[in-house]
């Protein structure tokens, strides 16, 4: 679905790994385990859904209600979702998620590890070390892509993902350029281009 962006091949590239990392050397792939992937979301990735949460499995085209049973699912929770139930513990979750106060037992019991981690020296330290690594490979793959001289295709993504955050999601044009590692010019031509 093109709403959702890399999203989708994301959740594939992710099961790919966890399926080669469940299985040793020679073993048959009847022990692979059932896997779920979740997304946590700060943005529908669906927008014209608006749904607290999107469950994919792999249904049958021709029939209906017919699943592969590959037993693969994946999941998009997300925090600004208007739209559908969740149980009461992901309700709580999304809304800590979204800034609010740690509420029910599992929300704290997330809060708490994610505090403990956050003052653990080791822990910090390869969040960190972590953190910088993806900024640099972003750094790394934005000057590859400048030195094979500018996309025009690409951009044209790269803005309308923009404009969706934006004018959507109601992100700050600084928190979107942050994200989507704009480039001074772009920030320049993206901010003509609102005007």
């Amino acid at each position: 679905n093109e709403e959702a962006g890399f999203l989708p091949k994301r959740t594939r590239y992710y099961q790919s790994m966890i399926d080669l990392n469940s299985l040793d050397k020679g073993d048959d792939y009847v022990k692979l385990n059932k896997s779920v992937v979740v997304f946590i979301c700060t943005f529908d990735p669906f927008p014209r859904n608006r749904r607290k949460m999107y469950t994919f499995t792999n249904l049958c085209h021709e029939q209906d209600r017919l699943e592969l049973g590959d037993e693969t699912i994946k999941i998009f929770l997300n925090t600004k979702g208007k739209v559908g139930e969740v149980n009461e513990d992901i309700g709580k979750f999304l809304a800590y998620v979204e800034g609010k106060s740690a509420e029910g037992e599992f929300t704290k019991n997330v809060a708490y590890r994610v505090d403990k981690l956050k003052r653990h020296d080791e822990t910090r330290l390869e969040y960190m070390t972590l953190m910088m690594e993806i900024n640099e490979q972003r750094r790394d793959a934005y000057n590859m892509g400048r030195n094979e001289g500018r996309n025009e295709g690409r951009n044209d993504a790269k803005f309308e993902f923009a404009h969706s955050l934006v004018e959507k999601e109601g992100w700050s044009l600084d928190k979107t350029f942050d994200f989507l590692a704009f480039s001074p010019e772009d920030r320049v031509l993206f901010s003509k281009q609102l005007q």
